[in-house]
């Protein structure tokens, strides 16, 4: 079956995450791959992108890790990020694949 948005023919979706909304900011490999085992299982995954587009299209499994995904492009260095907001606010669920280190103290042990 498949649902009519527009003139895209996009497949209904089935599986266990069914219904689940992911904004997906995951980028270099293990990021993508965790949004495409989303999107399988049935999770509508938004992937946002910089405005000079992901690093990884020359990688020869940049389609796969990628399928199955909707994408945007979202300047998160301005003040347009605020559309972020209003896609969490959507209902969902973000994934990143980014460590926060921001605010934090770093702190090391010698032994």
């Amino acid at each position: 079956m498949t649902q009519d948005r527009g003139s895209a023919q996009i497949p209904e979706r089935t599986g266990a995450l069914r219904g689940l909304r992911i904004i997906d900011f995951g980028h270099y490999i293990a990021g993508p791959l965790a949004g495409m085992l989303l999107a399988d299982q049935g999770a509508e995954v938004i992937k946002v992108e910089k405005p000079q587009g992901d690093p990884a299209p020359i990688h020869p499994a940049f389609a796969t890790w990628n399928r199955g995904k909707q994408s945007v492009v979202i300047d998160l260095y301005t003040p347009v990020r605020c559309n972020i907001e209003r896609l969490l606010s959507l209902g969902g669920v973000m994934h990143s694949g980014t460590r926060i280190t921001r605010g934090r103290k770093r702190t090391t042990t010698s032994g």
